[in-house]
């Protein structure tokens, strides 16, 4: 990671350099992410960032599209 004089990030590394440089916060991030999967899916499609709880998603265009119900989740 690249930074400039004031100490402002420059340039960010990629996905493969991540791997590279810091195995082992991978592996943590990786397990983490694979043991709450569920609840993270969950809270990001029904309960999102504000805490505005929703009961259904719509995926489409104005024209043609699928709810989603929480229920059936």
């Amino acid at each position: 990671m690249e930074k400039g004089a004031d100490g402002n990030i420059i340039s960010r590394f990629t996905a493969t350099m991540f791997k590279k440089n810091f195995p082992d916060k991978r592996e943590k991030l990786q397990n983490f992410l694979a043991k709450n999967e569920l609840k993270l899916i969950e809270h990001f499609l029904f309960i999102g960032r504000h805490s505005s709880r929703v009961d259904y998603i719509y995926h489409g265009t104005p024209l043609h599209g699928s709810w989603i119900s929480k229920k059936k989740y």
